[in-house]
């Protein structure tokens, strides 16, 4: 990472804001575009303050997460011009292992195949191929990887935010709230999975919410909605698992003013048909947990990562569930405690549990005061709340811990808006 490969990226940084202004559904009068020019501003800063860390700090490529796609990215793209057949194949999954692709392609990358695996599902590989395809653009700089994938990102947050607010001063404080937390400064910036899914993610509740609304012929609430779609199950299947019930729940009592419990009702019994259904058709979910548990807990082992915390272990015993399920809430919402602070990245991740529990209480005093409601808040809440549980469950390192939160805790920002603004007193402000 040099001055001149920063400067580089400037025409790309131009031609992505233009694009965040011309596509069409991120067209707003509610924000204005140069509130957008300058959170993209920051969210760029972010993004190279992030490469700059993972540079000069953590010097290992094979195991940075900013790097260890894009490099391996720059592998998968070369078999295009070895040979364009295996690279289709390859592309389209249109390959068995009888092909001898393992030998040839992947065990020559650093994360194509996980050295602990649960046989779930491979994320790295959608990350791999996109960075594969974005290698045509860039001619091999990760500068522009990273400015291009933050971008969707930036659109992805956009999309949520209209989603969920209205107003435009809730907008613009949501879009800074969401944008200069530092898990999303940081976290949700460069060749991150998490750029690729607030943009899957956003895409999904643009397309749900605009359906929802009787828009449902809004083509490119369809088209979004379908590139979302396939963006989630590609890239955190568990997200989109976490949001999918209360979706349900949403379309199914939203012309109903149901009260939060009867809502919170709902979503449960929608989650327990999932998994009798998926139960039915021979996929144990709780038994892929305690496996994708044993999974990190062995990774972490061989890595010896400085974040390292102890989970519950879970089992398929019920009752091993009761305790882990609070504790793992707990870890992913209220670790590391002030004595477990042992680096810079854990000091953010404390500095930031600060932030978002001084934002609950000042929402919560704002309703009180002013008696501002918003139906969203318990709508997201039961998005976040499973997703939350899983990662605390899984996750025995803080630091993944804080990447993995970071999608949930922008929802969560977003939902809060409406308590952190004044009422609004203008009334001819856009509703």
């Amino acid at each position: 990472m040099s001055l001149q490969e920063v400067l580089s990226t400037i025409p790309w940084i131009l031609i992505c804001l233009i694009l965040i202004h011309r596509l069409g559904v991120c067209k707003t009068e509610q924000i204005r575009p140069s509130y957008i020019a300058m959170i993209f501003t920051f969210k760029i800063l972010g993004t190279f303050i992030l490469q700059a860390l993972y540079t000069f700090h953590y010097r290992d490529r094979s195991t940075a997460d900013i790097y260890r796609f894009f490099d391996d990215g720059i592998l998968f793209n070369r078999i295009a011009r070895s040979s364009p057949t295996d690279f289709f194949k390859i592309l389209f999954n249109y390959y068995d292992v009888s092909d001898g692709f393992r030998t040839k392609y992947f065990e020559q990358m650093n994360t194509w195949i996980k050295p602990f695996d649960s046989g779930l599902y491979n994320d790295n590989i959608l990350m791999i191929k996109l960075n594969g395809l974005l290698t045509f653009l860039s001619n091999g700089s990760y500068e522009v990887h990273s400015v291009i994938l933050s971008t969707a990102a930036m659109i992805g947050i956009i999309l949520m935010i209209k989603s969920l607010l209205k107003r435009s001063r809730q907008m613009q404080w949501a879009l800074f709230l969401v944008t200069m937390l530092p898990s999303s400064l940081l976290l949700i910036s460069g060749g991150l999975k998490e750029t690729v899914l607030m943009f899957g993610a956003g895409s999904l509740f643009y397309s749900w919410m605009s359906i929802s609304q009787g828009q449902a012929r809004d083509k490119s609430a369809i088209i979004f909605g379908l590139i979302g779609l396939a963006v989630c199950l590609n890239i955190k299947p568990y997200f989109l698992a976490s949001i999918f019930p209360a979706f349900i729940a949403f379309m199914i009592i939203r012309k109903t003013k149901i009260i939060d419990y009867a809502f919170t009702l709902v979503c449960l019994s929608i989650f327990l048909v999932m998994y009798a259904l998926a139960y039915s058709g021979g996929v144990d979910i709780l038994a892929s947990i305690i496996r994708k548990q044993s999974e990190f807990i062995n990774h972490s082992a061989e890595t010896n990562p400085g974040s390292l915390i102890q989970l519950y272990p879970i089992t398929k015993d019920w009752t091993s569930w009761l305790p882990a399920i609070p504790n793992a809430l707990f870890n992913a919402l209220a670790r590391p405690l002030p004595w477990e602070i042992t680096s810079a990245p854990l000091m953010l991740m404390f500095a930031e549990n600060l932030l978002i529990a001084w934002l609950v209480v000042k929402s919560l005093t704002h309703r009180i005061r002013f008696g501002t409601d918003s139906s969203n808040f318990t709508f997201i809440s039961l998005c976040i709340i499973p997703g939350l549980i899983l990662i605390g469950l899984i996750s025995p390192v803080l630091g993944a811990t804080m990447r993995y939160r970071a999608p949930f805790l922008l929802l969560l920002l977003i939902s809060l808006t409406p308590y952190l603004t004044s009422p609004p007193s203008d009334e001819n402000e856009t509703t």
